[in-house]
């Protein structure tokens, strides 16, 4: 069995009935603000470490600032049942107790149908029905989202409409796409790297529904190529799509009358199976 041994205290637990509790906890909150940019480069160096150095660095870090020395990552079955064995019987009872209250109040959440009948011959209730078709919408970012969305989930998404999309953060700005997806790491020897898999075009072979792609040519937050890329891939998996470069509109076209008729239209005809009033003119507000 891994050798598990403490070489540092416990984190220290602030109790409310404690005196001092009020300083304490508006230290800790101090630190937090004052510290956050400093915990963000510790952060980052510590995933470049584990990133080079695998499971070694991992267990070097975990003794490091935990202070618990561990032999392996993985906690064996004979640990956990003598870990189990060790917890007083009245605290499992409790937790026991406790997953099932959990357990039962998610059960409770889920929608179901119910009718009420009365002797007068009047019903009411409320019926639950499954989702034939699913539409979703994205701007920018969420361009991006409602893209992957569709060609990542063909088979729950109906509809997308995207507007300016950062299709491909690897040619977005970088800092943005790292707060999500961690740091950029290219792979020289398979030419590749690990935000390939999160590009939209590299998905477009799963494209199943009604794809609606538009974007700015004046956009000058993210580059109109993004979704040329995109509608390019998609042309090559020989895939039916919709598409419309609005000329002379930069980043914020979702506040333009036309650019929301066209996704009201898509909605309409593509959602809700109709056709919508051909031309219909949405007019914006006065100057």
């Amino acid at each position: 069995m891994p050798s598990r041994t403490t070489a540092k205290a416990v984190l220290p637990v602030l109790k409310t009935v404690d005196p001092g509790f009020e300083a304490a906890f508006a230290k800790l909150e101090r630190r937090r603000e004052q510290e956050s940019e400093d915990v963000e480069k510790e952060v980052r160096r510590i995933v470049e470490r584990v990133r080079r150095g695998g499971d070694e660095e991992l267990l070097a870090c975990v003794q490091s600032y935990d202070g618990v020395k561990l032999d392996a990552v993985e906690v064996t079955r004979e640990e956990w049942d003598e870990a189990v064995d060790a917890v007083d019987p009245a605290d499992r009872a409790a937790l026991g107790k406790a997953a099932m209250r959990v357990r039962d109040f998610h059960r409770k959440r889920i929608p179901s149908s119910w009718e009420v009948h009365e002797e007068g011959g009047g019903t009411f209730g409320s019926r639950v029905r499954p989702l034939e078709r699913v539409g979703i919408y994205g701007h920018s970012g969420g361009g991006f989202a409602s893209t992957d969305a569709i060609l990542r989930y063909p088979d729950f998404f109906n509809v997308a409409v995207s507007t300016s999309g950062n299709h491909d953060n690897r040619s977005y700005n970088i800092y943005w796409a790292e707060k999500y997806q961690g740091l950029l790491v290219r792979d020289t020897v398979k030419n590749t790297d690990n935000f390939a898999g999160s590009a939209n075009q590299t998905m477009a072979e799963n494209l199943k529904g009604r794809l609606f792609l538009m974007h700015g040519d004046m956009d000058d937050n993210v580059h109109p190529a993004m979704t040329i890329q995109v509608a390019n891939a998609l042309i090559k998996a020989n895939k039916t799509f919709d598409m419309l470069i609005l000329p002379d509109m930069d980043h914020g076209v979702t506040q333009d009358p036309y650019v929301i008729r066209r996704s009201w239209d898509y909605w309409v005809q593509h959602l809700l199976g109709e056709e919508p009033p051909r031309d219909f003119l949405i007019r914006g507000p006065p100057n």
